[in-house]
């Protein structure tokens, strides 16, 4: 499916367990079934998708951040 839809293997998993976790999807002995009655919730809603967004902020600041900014980041923690 991953490559069916031009995207890292790891970000579908990510993307379907989101989705999992905000009761648009169950997955039931490996078989994903859509909840057609699922109620509209945002996306931001999800503690996956907090997650995920926290850790790309930080692999963006390590990966272009100032030698200062990555120190106060660190001191912060």
């Amino acid at each position: 499916m991953a490559a069916y839809l031009k995207i890292d293997p790891i970000l579908l998993v990510k993307m379907i367990q989101i989705f999992e976790e905000l009761g648009f999807v169950s997955i039931t002995e490996g078989v994903m079934t859509v909840n057609k009655e699922a109620e509209k919730k945002e996306i931001d809603s999800s503690h996956i998708y907090q997650d995920l967004k926290r850790l790309v902020k930080e692999q963006e600041l390590m990966a272009l951040g100032t030698v200062q900014e990555i120190y106060d980041y660190l001191m912060d923690c």
